[in-house]
């Protein structure tokens, strides 16, 4: 099967550890520390100077590879309907994750939340079926289709100082978005497998 690219390459895993942690892990550096990880050496277990859910977050993000699931490279649109998914008993004020309603990343992105104990919304916006990436291109994940969700799934009359965050390959839409919300937007990571790093360090 031709896979799809998932980005895992531009996990930023450097900007969530400090050299400080690094060497009370036992290890003169945070490359050398993420090498070991990989090399399956030690795992979350041993690092025990790292609270638990950074520990984790970090193994996720390092053998990625190997937890996300196989998606192939896709052709066509794979569309979901338009919806939202609550996860840890979220309120106002808990982060919405905001990406596109196409079924593989539905598949990609649960798995991934399912590692995280964090409270947050997550949306699946209405791009066509488009996978993010291709959704910026096209241009169909854009503020008015985004707006239109979260009047569909009942968002917008319920939330009202949650933060949105999009995903990297659509950090360019973040101003646009927030001006149509009238919510703060973070641009999260690129990738998907990043996230559980993304909100231990939060």
């Amino acid at each position: 099967m031709d896979k799809a690219d998932l980005y895992v390459d531009q996990i930023a895993i450097d900007q969530y550890l400090t050299d400080k942690e690094c060497k009370k892990c036992g290890v003169d550096s945070c490359r050398k520390l993420v090498e070991q990880l990989s090399a399956g050496k030690i795992n979350s277990l041993d690092l025990q100077s790292l609270p638990d859910q950074k520990a984790q977050a970090l193994e996720f993000a390092i053998k990625s590879d190997q937890m996300l699931p196989e998606i192939p490279k896709l052709t066509f649109p794979r569309p979901i309907d338009p919806e939202f998914v609550e996860l840890n008993q979220p309120k106002d004020g808990d982060p919405i994750i905001l990406t596109g309603n196409n079924q593989y990343t539905q598949e990609v992105l649960l798995t991934v939340l399912a590692s995280i104990t964090n409270p947050l919304f997550v949306l699946f916006s209405d791009t066509g079926g488009d996978t993010l990436d291709m959704a910026v291109v096209y241009e169909s994940f854009n503020p008015e289709a985004i707006d239109n969700s979260f009047i569909l799934t009942g968002l917008k009359k319920r939330i009202k100082t949650s933060p949105v965050i999009i995903p990297g390959k659509a950090a360019d839409l973040n101003k646009s978005i927030q001006e149509k919300l009238g919510l703060r937007i973070e641009t999260g990571p690129v990738c998907a497998a990043e996230l559980p790093l993304y909100f231990a360090n939060r």
